[in-house]
C-alpha cells in the first residue's frame, strides 16, 4: 500500500506543469533595444522600458506586460501603428506613445489591437502629436 501510495505520489509530481517564472527586464531607450527585448521576451514577462525614445513600431505576438513611467515615450515615427497587440492577456501601462502612421487602409493606430488579443488592458497610456511633446 505504501508504495502504491509512494508511486502515485511521484507520478502526480511528474505530471504537474512545470511553471517558469517571468523575467523582470529593463528595456534602455536605444535604437532597436525594444524591438529585440519583445522578440527575445518569454510569454509572462514584464519589459520596464527606461525613460527616454524607444524606436516603433512593435509587434506583441505573446503575452506580456510593458511598462513606462518616468517619461518613457515609444515612437513609430509616422511608419504603421506604434505597438499592435497580436496576442492574449497582454497589458500596458505608464507610455507615452507617438508617431503613429495615417494609413486609413491599415487602420494605423497609437495601440492596435488584434482578434488576438483577448483580455489585453491598456492603462495610464497616452497617445500624443509629436508637436505636443519636447
Amino acid at each position: 500500500m505504501r508504495r502504491a501510495a509512494g508511486f502515485l505520489a511521484l507520478l502526480l509530481f511528474l505530471s504537474a506543469p512545470v511553471v517558469a517564472s517571468a523575467a523582470d527586464r529593463v528595456v534602455p531607450a536605444e535604437p532597436g533595444a525594444l524591438a529585440a527585448a519583445v522578440a527575445a521576451a518569454q510569454a509572462g514577462d514584464l519589459l520596464r522600458l527606461a525613460p527616454g525614445r524607444h524606436q516603433g513600431p512593435i509587434v506583441i505576438e505573446r503575452p506580456l506586460t510593458l511598462e513606462g513611467g518616468d517619461n518613457a515615450v515609444v515612437d513609430a515615427e509616422g511608419n504603421g501603428s506604434v505597438i499592435t497587440i497580436d496576442a492574449p492577456d497582454c497589458a500596458m501601462r505608464g507610455l507615452q506613445i507617438v508617431g503613429s502612421g495615417s494609413s486609413h487602409q491599415e487602420i494605423d493606430a497609437g495601440v492596435k489591437l488584434t482578434q488576438k488579443a483577448t483580455r489585453a488592458r491598456v492603462a495610464f497610456c497616452v497617445s500624443l502629436t509629436p508637436a505636443s511633446i519636447s
